[in-house]
């Protein structure tokens, strides 16, 4: 099959064999579309170190199973799936009390595992999700981005609550069409470059903390309000301690929602709005110029034309 692989330091198509099913509890899918993130750019840079090799890339997708080991009874050959790319470890006492997505010993498929840019892919049973007949592919390759924009409901703030997202970028975009749909009327996309009132603010959504973002936030919220912390930033970001203890704000990190819900709103149709955010589909040759493209709309890559993903 074809597959955009990482060998060494050079990213390429290569023909490389077909997974199959290597436990009881792997699921082989036909992939439809992979969306691409910033996190697979890197990966194909060398700009995160524990990238293994050789390594296909890429792990928003959606598509069909193929193959199902004899203890994956949730989903069988032949139905539409989407998956969960960070894996969580299954045994740790983080996942045992039913919260995986904060497991501490989780992987990531395209970095830890072969990725989604590609014809098919083996994964584990557990983090694949049916798809609704009405949820298209294209929906089903967005459900990661989606799910972890929605994880900012878990900060305990309320749709009557007074809020903004904070910065103009595909995420923060994202993350207000999810808390509209959410049913919070009140709320905001702004600038960095905006100057915020102080204290006018229930909540806060930063999307792209760094020291100047973190002290307007600090300011903007009110006394006992919540900033909710979702962008990835690896590098140090400075915060004054006196200024969150004064007004007793909360600070609480969101990293994904649950993926079921988010399936669900998407075949009640809540979702339709986030479709604006979507770009269009390139083949798998095309990684190169989609990789160097600065789109604002979300890019897929298919290994196959649009009679197979366009459903």
């Amino acid at each position: 099959m074809k597959a955009v692989q990482k060998v060494g330091s050079n990213v390429s198509v290569n023909h490389v064999e077909v997974p199959k099913v290597a436990s009881i509890n792997d699921v082989v899918v036909q992939i439809a579309l992979t969306g691409v993130c910033r996190t697979d750019v890197y990966a194909a840079r060398g700009q995160i170190d524990r990238v293994i090799a050789p390594l296909v890339l890429g792990h928003e997708f959606s598509g069909t199973v193929t193959e199902v080991g004899t203890h994956v009874t949730h989903v069988k050959v032949g139905d539409r799936v989407t998956c969960m790319p960070i894996i969580a470890c299954g045994e740790c006492p983080t996942c045992k009390r039913g919260t995986p997505e904060c497991c501490p010993h989780s992987t990531m498929l395209g970095i830890d595992h072969q990725g989604a840019f590609s014809e098919y892919v083996c994964v584990p049973g557990r983090s694949i999700y049916k798809l609704p007949d009405n949820v298209s592919f294209m929906m089903g390759a967005y459900m990661e981005p989606i799910a972890a924009s929605y994880a900012v409901t878990k900060a305990a703030i309320q749709p009557s609550d007074k809020g903004i997202v904070f910065g103009s970028n595909r995420i923060s975009e994202l993350t207000l069409h999810i808390l509209k749909a959410c049913g919070f009327k009140d709320v905001d996309m702004k600038d960095a470059a905006e100057e915020l009132e102080d204290n006018s603010l229930d909540f806060a959504v930063e999307t792209l903390a760094d020291d100047s973002t973190m002290e307007k936030l600090i300011r903007a919220v009110k006394p006992q309000g919540i900033i909710v912390i979702k962008s990835r930033k690896y590098p140090p970001v400075g915060v004054v301690f006196n200024d969150i203890v004064r007004k007793e704000l909360k600070l609480i990190g969101t990293n994904y929602g649950s993926f079921e819900e988010c399936i669900q709103m998407a075949s009640d149709g809540k979702l339709k709005s986030v479709e604006k955010l979507w770009g269009p589909v390139h083949p798998l040759e095309s990684f190169n110029e989609v990789f160097d493209s600065e789109e604002d709309k979300k890019q897929f890559l298919s290994a196959y034309g649009s009679d197979v993903w366009d459903r």
